[in-house]
């Protein structure tokens, strides 16, 4: 994936078909999990086999700005948690990366690493991460869909490194 993605960056932005970057300055990437189902329907022979194949999980990274899927880790426990590839994800967060994610990517090792390469984040907050308030949640805006606010946040990660981190919150 990743090379087919490298060939055809060049080619989408030669014939300008690269999309308007979501937020200047910053690649963004979004990354979300995929159950790798069972395949139907197997060799007749190997249908009641142990060894058939068995579903799988993989994490998928989609970069806005070209339309591409441009990293694909999979993994051959299809029980596995998505948790399990993060570490992979993380070989390929450069500085200034924005990186977009659903609540199962905000394990502290994950938020903590990220941080200390330089990327960026913008993830729902899982309800088992444990952080310290370092700033009030004052309101900072009233748009006429919801409400925000937003604080700092110290994050210590597994090695005891402290993240100060914006939380926002949205209504």
């Amino acid at each position: 994936m990743r090379s087919s993605a490298r060939a055809f960056a060049p080619l989408i932005a030669q014939m300008g078909g690269e999309q308007a970057p979501w937020l200047e300055g910053y690649r963004v990437n979004m990354v979300d999990g995929n159950c790798l189902e069972a395949s139907e329907p197997r060799l007749k022979a190997l249908r009641e086999a142990t060894g058939r194949a068995l579903p799988g999980k993989s994490l998928v990274v989609y970069e806005p700005a070209q339309d591409l899927v441009t990293e694909v880790f999979p993994c051959e426990d299809g029980h596995a948690q998505e948790r399990a590839l993060l570490g992979s994800v993380l070989a390929t967060v450069a500085a200034d990366d924005l990186w977009i994610a659903e609540r199962h990517f905000c394990p502290r090792a994950f938020l903590g690493e990220m941080d200390t390469r330089g990327g960026f984040f913008v993830i729902r907050q899982h309800q088992g991460v444990p952080f310290e308030i370092v700033s009030p949640l004052p309101s900072y805006d009233r748009p006429p869909t919801g409400h925000s606010a937003q604080q700092r946040v110290c994050v210590v990660d597994a090695h005891g490194a402290k993240h100060v981190l914006r939380r926002l919150r949205l209504t």
